[in-house]
């Protein structure tokens, strides 16, 4: 960098500093590692450094990382590059993925590290890392490809956010067949698993069943009759269409080989998915943090056990079950809403 150390200078005169990385390294930051001195802009590679005594700055670099990239499964397609080093931390770089037939492009998701999408829901976008990562791409089936040919496949834009959400009719039912992700108008509603951004992208969001409810009461009503926080024209499901939604495909004991995933569940849990409904395992947020995610989901409905327990719907990645049990209110489940008819 320069200027070179031990010029002297006016004490109180800013003196203008620039860092030069090498090729691969990025500028990260200055720091004072002896004496009395203030920044400019400290996370500026030109700037000033104003001493009042003797002083010793350092400008420091990260060192280059590496990208590795996979995708799941591993039929559904192929994700350009596999890997990439040199990789100058803070720089964009460009990530793309091709589904095979009979798959279609899900996500971008972050497997370890630290990176960001430009678009984590765009086949081709870019990725900026902050250290070493591994990214992955998610396919899945195309509904329809393999799905109940009498089940009727769409799509629907939340104007809220402009976000789109596959949906599927299943019997008399239409239902998102996407975890709701509306983090409301100020942004505080609900949380991402692990508060993590990337897991809100694939698995929606989690959320209490009070903001679930949107201060609307239990309804056991079919249709339930409770908007809460699903866009208009749709609904909070209650335990009675969860219920029909769980009988149709089959009954309890084996609802789950046909409501799960194709992709996103843990120990082999992936199941058949003939209605697509594509059921994640988003997980829950209790008092104690965060668990399950890859394993479980939790989906509230809009009838209460009791004061303070609600009704839940819940898949495992060890079996093809679905099963109900309450849940205190202020845990945090995902939500699937279904449309007014």
């Amino acid at each position: 960098f320069t200027p070179t150390s031990g010029q002297n200078y006016d004490a109180n005169t800013p003196i203008s500093i620039t860092a030069t990385p090498t090729s691969g390294y990025g500028f990260v930051n200055w720091t004072l590692t002896s004496g009395t001195a203030t920044f400019a802009n400290a996370n500026d590679v030109v700037t000033t450094v104003t001493l009042s005594s003797n002083a010793t700055i350092m400008a420091n670099f990260s060192a280059p990382v590496t990208l590795t990239v996979n995708h799941s499964p591993t039929a559904g397609g192929t994700v350009t590059p596999t890997s990439q080093s040199g990789i100058t931390v803070g720089t964009p770089v460009n990530i793309s993925a091709t589904a095979s037939s009979g798959y279609e492009f899900f996500n971008w998701a972050v497997i370890s590290g630290a990176a960001t999408f430009a678009n984590a829901n765009n086949a081709a976008t870019t990725v900026t890392l902050s250290s070493n990562a591994t990214i992955r791409a998610n396919f899945q089936l195309i509904p329809g490809s393999q799905f109940n040919p009498n089940v009727t496949y769409g799509s629907f834009t939340d104007s809220r956010d402009g976000r789109v959400y596959r949906t599927v009719r299943i019997g008399n039912q239409t239902w998102m067949a996407e975890n709701l992700n509306w983090a409301g108008d100020a942004g505080n509603l609900g949380v991402c698993y692990g508060n993590n951004a990337s897991n809100c992208n694939f698995y929606g969001r989690l959320y209490n069943w009070n903001t679930v409810m949107a201060g609307s009461p239990s309804s056991s009503s079919s249709p339930s009759g409770v908007q809460g926080i699903c866009p208009v024209g749709w609904h909070v499901p209650s335990y009675a269409e969860w219920a029909a939604l769980v009988n149709f495909v089959g009954g309890s004991s084996t609802a789950g080989r046909e409501l799960k995933s194709t992709i996103g569940w843990n120990s082999g849990g992936n199941d058949a998915d003939d209605f697509g409904f594509s059921a994640l395992p988003g997980g829950r947020g209790q008092s104690g943090g965060f668990g399950n995610v890859g394993i479980s989901g939790y989906w509230w409905c809009a009838t209460e056990n009791s004061a303070s327990f609600a009704w839940g719907w819940h898949m495992n990645s060890g079996n093809s079950h679905v099963s109900v049990d309450f849940g205190g209110e202020a845990n945090r489940f995902s939500l699937r809403c279904i449309m007014d008819d």
